[in-house]
């Protein structure tokens, strides 16, 4: 697929942004940002809405947005006062202004250069071998869904990595895969990707290789809730701007609307949401005018939101949330100020709080073990591990898996009592030379906050 816009090229088959046939470098935060003005021309995007779609359920500033815009205005040789690409709409986002035009392949365009050229074949073929090496090099994120047991997952002892056996990989597909969902019965798979602001949803059986594209009618779809066995599914999505939560049915490969909740959360920023019985459920979310995000409570049918009442620090920033396999109590993920990430437990029927277990470094995730005990975590950047603790029983972190690949935000548990779905993909970090003038570092495409193993000597850095 090929976006034009003035003498401007953007591939995404090969991520990259062309000016007259030369290749200019964008890191990949822009380069999603640029791909979502393609496909959202001409239309008023609000901050919020880009803060939910380039950076999901990641917690980051405004400033951050603000300063991938203005970096992406200079890769462009655009001017914020008079735009020629990108115009601000004050109080409101942003809009892209120039036409684009679409096609799905270059290829045809390069074969005509090639022709005129009179380039000898052996030489066509080298080039064309070189394009698609390059092609395949810039791939930027190969995302899997692995499957992952353990021989003694609930014994006494700690859990290690030579305890986990049967990784099993489930897909490799292109797009960034996120909110994998394990059907009640434990047989079925269902995800979404996300290529290009193109959202899919996904349905795999577990014990087959069989896989199928759900077609649906809405322009993105934010998280997958909640999946029956009915085959019904509640899902979070965004139409024309307006947040919804959705109930829906796959028949034959297609998504049937059922009911549509009576909970207005058109002006909420929702980090984490998850469903209980009797149509209940639970989200970390920030209205507007509020500072950080708080947990809520709201029934499908009723169009109350009621906030539930917490005792945490006011440095901790809540960022996701778990029900236990019992559907009893809830887990509370935050991140905190001074860099630390804590978890906490909450009693669904009386709201009684007690703190689980505060970790030196940041978690990305962390989810209940199938005895609704135990936690699952993932390390802290760049995370290559998937750790197990249980402070009730005061067990010491161990490690469940180690993986050479990075380990995302993303798990679920099978309802067998024993597997469990996480979510890995190759990430590419760069690290900065820091000059006498500038002591900072703009790593935001990979977490947004300063790396601390920086030595901020004139002109040194080490890690």
């Amino acid at each position: 697929m090929q976006y034009y816009f003035g003498q401007f090229r953007l591939s995404i088959d090969t991520v990259e942004l062309f000016y007259q046939e030369q290749v200019i470098s964008i890191d990949p935060k822009m380069f999603e940002v640029l791909c979502f003005f393609c496909v959202n021309t001409d239309r008023v995007i609000s901050r919020e809405e880009l803060l939910t779609e380039i950076w999901k359920n990641s917690i980051v500033s405004e400033n951050t947005l603000n300063k991938l815009i203005a970096s992406l205005r200079k890769s462009l040789n655009d001017n914020a006062k008079s735009p020629t690409f990108i115009q601000t709409v004050p109080k409101l986002g942003y809009r892209f202004i120039c036409p684009v035009t679409q096609s799905e392949s270059h290829q045809k365009n390069n074969s005509q250069r090639n022709a005129k050229t009179n380039l000898p074949n052996s030489s066509l073929k080298k080039l064309s071998a070189k394009f698609h090496l390059l092609t395949f090099s810039l791939v930027i994120a190969v995302i899997v869904l692995s499957l992952l047991s353990w021989k003694y997952l609930f014994s006494n002892t700690a859990i290690d990595k030579e305890n986990a056996t049967d990784i099993q990989t489930l897909t490799r597909m292109a797009g960034n895969k996120f909110s994998p969902f394990i059907a009640q019965n434990g047989k079925t798979l269902t995800f979404l990707t996300r290529q290009a602001g193109i959202d899919k949803l996904w349905i795999k059986a577990l014990n087959s290789n069989e896989l199928s594209e759900i077609l649906h009618s809405f322009e993105h779809i934010d998280q997958i809730v909640q999946w029956e066995n009915s085959n019904e599914i509640v899902l979070l999505v965004r139409n024309k701007g307006k947040k919804q939560i959705m109930r829906g049915q796959v028949v034959a490969n297609k998504l049937h609307l059922l009911s549509q909740s009576m909970v207005n959360i058109n002006n909420w920023r929702i980090y984490d949401i998850a469903a209980i019985k009797n149509n209940q459920f639970f989200m970390i979310a920030k209205s507007s005018g509020h500072n950080n995000p708080a947990l809520y409570s709201f029934n499908f049918f009723k169009p109350g939101i009621e906030q539930v009442p917490l005792n945490i620090n006011d440095n901790a920033i809540l960022s996701r949330l778990d029900i236990n396999p019992q559907q009893t109590r809830i887990l509370l993920l935050s991140k905190n100020y001074d860099d630390s990430s804590s978890l906490y437990q909450l009693n669904i029927e009386n709201y009684a709080q007690r703190h689980y277990h505060t970790f030196a470094a940041i978690v990305r995730n962390a989810i209940w073990q199938h005895d609704g005990e135990g936690v699952f975590y993932t390390t802290p950047p760049p995370a290559q591990k998937l750790m197990a603790i249980n402070s009730v029983k005061k067990q010491k972190p161990a490690i469940t898996i180690s993986s050479s690949e990075y380990l995302c935000c993303d798990m679920a548990r099978i309802p067998d009592g024993k597997n469990l779905i996480y979510r890995t993909n190759i990430r590419n970090f760069s690290i900065d030379w820091l000059t006498k003038s500038e002591y900072s570092i703009n790593n935001s495409t990979v977490y947004d906050m300063l790396p601390k193993l920086f030595h901020r000597e004139p002109a040194l850095a080490f890690v």
